[in-house]
């Protein structure tokens, strides 16, 4: 995903925006990682301005509950440890 600073910071205040602050500092570093993926997947097809709030709630939940639950990753982190 290749933005420029306006539009970076126009992503920044919708996803600010569309999740609160206590979703997005519940965040694991590998859900960071799959909602960043989301969102470049996302920008493939349309502009930042074209995103909405249901769309960047949609790539949250798609991430924290369906891709890589939280419980998940902690159980894969402490098993192969």
């Amino acid at each position: 995903m290749s933005l420029d600073k306006t539009q970076r910071e126009t992503l920044i205040k919708l996803v600010q925006k569309a999740l609160t602050q206590e979703q997005l500092e519940g965040l694991l570093p590998r859900q960071e990682e799959l909602l960043d993926l989301g969102m470049s997947n996302l920008l493939k097809n349309r502009s930042v301005d074209e995103l909405t709030s249901e769309m960047i709630q949609g790539q949250y939940e798609i991430v924290t509950e369906h891709v890589a639950p939280a419980e998940r990753i902690l159980l894969s982190e402490k098993l192969s440890v």
